[in-house]
């Protein structure tokens, strides 16, 4: 066989093999169909599975308060990212979402809520090169990224609990409740009550914070609050209390007179204690001696104490002396005054009860009307400074860490084609072997 009629017969063979190979694959073009479609479906669903446990939910939260540029909460507390996430707001959403939740364990839950702080590229950069030259820089981020790998709706509920949860703990309420009916009160227990609610009201009107807030709105300032309360107490208040003194006027008579000689008795203890203080510097200074640089204590003993500055030390316990014998006479004073005030005890007539129930219904209606005014403003002034200290920058997202799905499709096909032909050729193998060793 010369070299032409070689390779012609080659050709023929190959030519054989190639419409083999075609008449076993449309033999068997079911199976091999079949089995492509199988293998595609199952990378599919496998693929949507992957991409389902690889899905991350996510939200980002931000904190704008002076206090957190210091690392500190609204309260002054130092603030800890590990509690941005409150232990209950994620029990209650543990025990609200538990049949549904991916971590069947409550430890579980709790890990897979992660916090991570935002650093913006700028401040990252510079705590870079700080680290560079040997410095720290230390910054507290103002805003933090919750993820979960558990649904949409279970972080939803955490980042909005959480929100809440901050509002309710760190946002002020200078709510003032209104006096209500002083009722059968004392004139004197009347008096404190009012002094103890102006005192109160005073202290929440002056701040710092506060003092330079003016409200377009309402048209003052709590400057002017101020000013209206130091009024009232400086003329009503005082009107009231000195009519009922002045002329010692108590619905409970023998209360009254009880209380007096309390006062009496402790005033005269102070008044004791004083004198017997002023005694003892009385005898100090009749012992002191410029010439003799020993002073002699009374009931001590005697101390070798030297004093370089006699005079000096000399002049230190006149000044304690009259100082104390001063308190004396201020004790003896008030002391005669409770006396006299005790000795006009007497119950108030129809028209002195007249007389200072339109008082008190004075006193109390300005009261209610600057507590109704400080409310308002109170309201205002908490809402623009502290409505935005904690807000969602972010919704919650959905990032899919997986890959798409036409790829898995891609690879389903190109896997279960191979397959599906492979099992062709295995079949028909199989067959023909059986064939030839069969006889």
């Amino acid at each position: 066989m010369n070299q032409l009629e070689e390779r012609k017969y080659y050709e023929e063979d190959d030519e054989i093999d190639l419409m083999e190979l075609i008449r076993t694959l449309m033999k068997h073009k079911i199976a091999i169909g079949v089995t492509t479609i199988a293998v595609t479906l199952v990378s599919l669903i496998g693929g949507y599975i992957y991409n389902k446990m690889s899905t991350v939910n996510s939200a980002i939260i931000g904190f704008n308060y002076p206090e957190i540029e210091n690392g500190k909460n609204p309260d002054g507390s130092v603030f800890l990212k590990e509690y941005i996430v409150p232990l209950n707001v994620l029990n209650n959403n543990y025990s609200e979402y538990h049949d549904t939740l991916k971590a069947k364990k409550i430890a579980d839950f709790k890990v897979g809520i992660k916090v991570e702080g935002l650093i913006p590229d700028a401040i990252q950069t510079r705590i870079e090169a700080a680290l560079k030259r040997g410095e720290n820089i230390s910054y507290t981020p103002t805003q933090y990224k919750l993820s979960t790998k558990e649904n949409k709706d279970v972080l939803e509920s955490v980042v909005t609990d959480t929100v809440n949860e901050f509002i309710n703990k760190y946002k002020p309420n200078y709510s003032v409740a209104k006096m209500e009916e002083l009722g059968n009160y004392d004139y004197d227990n009347i008096y404190s009550l009012l002094n103890d609610r102006i005192s109160l009201l005073k202290n929440n009107i002056d701040s710092e914070a506060k003092k330079n807030y003016v409200s377009n709105k309402l048209g003052y300032s709590f400057n002017e609050l101020l000013v209206k309360v130091e009024s009232l107490e400086r003329v009503e208040l005082q009107d009231y209390y000195s009519y009922f003194t002045v002329n010692g006027l108590s619905l409970n008579k023998i209360m009254r007179e009880i209380r007096y000689d309390s006062e009496i008795r402790d005033v005269k203890l102070e008044k004791e204690k004083l004198q017997a203080k002023s005694q003892m510097i009385k005898n100090m200074l009749e012992e002191f001696k410029p010439t003799n640089r020993n002073l002699i204590i009374p009931n001590v003993g005697e101390f070798g104490i030297k004093i370089d500055t006699e005079n000096e030390y000399y002049s230190n316990l006149i000044n304690q002396y009259l100082t104390i014998n001063s308190e004396i006479k201020d004790k003896e004073f008030i002391i005669k005054k409770l006396q006299e005030e005790k000795g006009i005890v007497n119950y108030p007539s129809e028209a002195q009860k007249e007389v200072i129930d339109q008082k008190l219904q004075v006193i109390r209606e300005k009261l209610n009307n600057i507590i109704d005014e400080l409310n308002k403003l109170n309201e205002e002034y908490v809402n623009a400074k502290y409505s935005d200290m904690i807000t969602i920058v972010s919704p919650v997202i959905e990032t899919h860490n997986g890959k798409p799905l036409v790829l898995f499709l891609a690879v389903g096909v190109v896997l279960g084609g191979m397959l599906g032909i492979f099992l062709a050729f295995t079949k028909e193998f199989a067959k023909n072997y059986r064939n030839k060793y069969s006889k």
